[in-house]
């Protein structure tokens, strides 16, 4: 077990072999010392896990683990193969996951942000429980408008997500989203297909607030949108990302297909220790380049 400070409290603890943040003006930084060696960092990789079930799986894989808290948000941080790395738990839903990175990414010191997790994958997308998927695209499949005549996209009515109309706008403008968010994975399409020696699917996936919990719903939600899978936060942390221009990838391990609601054939620790492996590799095929 680690040590528990807050991140970026600069009082925390440094010793041999562990991981300490520390702070001086406003400029965030991982301090490591391992072996002697000093390497400051002032940029690392965050990876959030809307709960402890599902981010567990990767605590032992931390070299010099330290136990951290911030933006109210516990979790971990240390060495994942050679990069610098702090794991959340962001909470399950929208707003939490939208809350912590939000509070990660206002400080400037991130250089990536993962989203990891379990999902349920949809009847036709040909994925079975265990299978690991990336995102190529995240998308709020339940904001909109539901109408006599059919479900319609905020892009139907005109309400965009991120960009600005208004004239004068001087702050850099992430351009008019809607629904969909397209994420930007060619750049690690190669780590990570390392990471699960191929075996990974990459495809759409789909955030909801009401997870389909009959066989139903889900293929009409398959049929709209053809998606993978369906999740509760990506698409509040791809919008988030997107705001501070930030580089986001998406990450699950399937531990459900969506049917009729039966978790007795649910797997949740497999999509975790699935998901949790995916992604150190691919950190770690990352860390190769250093």
């Amino acid at each position: 077990m680690g040590h528990r400070v807050p991140l970026f409290n600069k009082s925390a603890p440094v010793s041999r072999g562990m991981c300490a943040a520390g702070r001086r003006l406003t400029l965030k930084f991982l301090l490591c010392i391992n072996s002697g060696a000093v390497v400051l960092f002032l940029v690392m990789i965050y990876i959030f896990f809307p709960t402890w079930a599902e981010l567990s799986p990767l605590m032992d894989m931390f070299e010099g683990r330290l136990e951290v808290e911030t933006g109210r948000r516990a979790g971990f941080t240390g060495l994942l193969g050679k990069k610098p790395v702090t794991a959340l738990v962001s909470g399950v839903g929208q707003v939490n996951t939208a809350q912590a990175a939000t509070a990660v990414l206002q400080g400037g010191t991130a250089e990536l942000v993962v989203m990891g997790g379990c999902a349920g994958a949809y009847a036709g997308s040909g994925l079975r429980v265990g299978d690991v998927a990336v995102a190529t695209e995240e998308v709020y499949a339940d904001l909109g408008v539901s109408t006599p005549d059919g479900w319609l996209t905020l892009e139907d009515i005109g309400l965009p997500l991120t960009g600005s109309d208004r004239p004068g706008v001087s702050r850099p403008d992430p351009g008019r989203r809607f629904n969909r968010f397209p994420l930007r994975v060619e750049s690690y399409e190669a780590a990570l297909k390392a990471a699960c020696k191929g075996g990974i699917y990459f495809g759409p996936f789909l955030t909801v607030s009401t997870v389909s919990g009959t066989r139903e719903r889900g293929d009409t939600l398959y049929k709209r949108f053809g998606a993978l899978c369906e999740n509760m936060e990506g698409a509040a942390a791809a919008q988030v990302s997107l705001l501070y221009d930030v580089p986001f990838i998406e990450v699950r391990g399937i531990s459900n297909l969506v049917e009729d609601r039966d978790m007795g054939r649910w797997d949740v620790a497999a999509g975790a220790a699935n998901c949790a492996r995916a992604i150190e590799g691919f950190v770690a095929a990352l860390g190769q380049a250093i």
